[in-house]
Order: structure tokens, then sequence, then C-alpha cells
């Protein structure tokens, strides 16, 4: 029987819920076409759930990445204090 890489698709729901979400959809697909007895298409469904749950992988530590890189910044630099007290002192 095909994999349908539900695994891989559950846990990708940590890193990026909304590609996780439809990792997991075409997983449990993949796991329903199986279930008739039709293999390719749960081959289909299980290859589509394993490239979201890497997609979704991939956008969460990038996006997480980038998240701390701007914290860094933000107190190195503190731009975010800069930028609000000089838009307070226009009012």
């Amino acid at each position: 029987a095909p994999q349908t890489n539900s695994i891989i698709a559950w846990i990708s729901l940590l890193f990026c819920c909304p590609i996780g979400i439809f990792a997991v959809l075409r997983a449990n697909e993949a796991n329903a076409c199986i279930g008739r007895g039709d293999f390719q298409g749960g081959k289909i469904y299980g290859e589509a759930a394993k490239k979201c749950a890497k997609g979704a992988i991939i956008t969460g530590v990038v996006l997480g990445i980038v998240s701390v890189i701007g914290s860094v910044l933000n107190i190195l630099f503190g731009t975010a204090a800069q930028v609000s007290s000089s838009y307070s002192s226009y009012s």
C-alpha cells in the first residue's frame, strides 16, 4: 500500500497551520482512497500530503528565523520605539 504521510502531515501543523491543514486533508484523502482499494489515488494524495507538509515545515522555519532576526534587530536598534515616538510627536 502507498504511504499516506499522515504523521508528517500532523507534525507540519506545528510549523504552519494553514498549509499543515491542507497536508492533513490530503493524507486523509489518501487513507480514504486506500480504504476503497484505489492505490493509485492513495499514492497521488499521499505524495501531495508530503509536499504540503514539507512546505509547511519550511515556511514555519523560515518565518521563525525571520521573527527571531526581527526581534534581535528590534532589541539592538530599538526601531519600534523610535518610530512610535516620532509619530506621537506629530499629534
